[in-house]
């Protein structure tokens, strides 16, 4: 469940950019 959320956590930094511009 950690490193889900973990590489949940390092996928939204990449396309937070993306996400919060949509």
């Amino acid at each position: 469940m950690i490193s889900i959320y973990k590489m949940l956590g390092h996928f939204c930094t990449l396309i937070r950019d993306c996400t919060f511009k949509l």
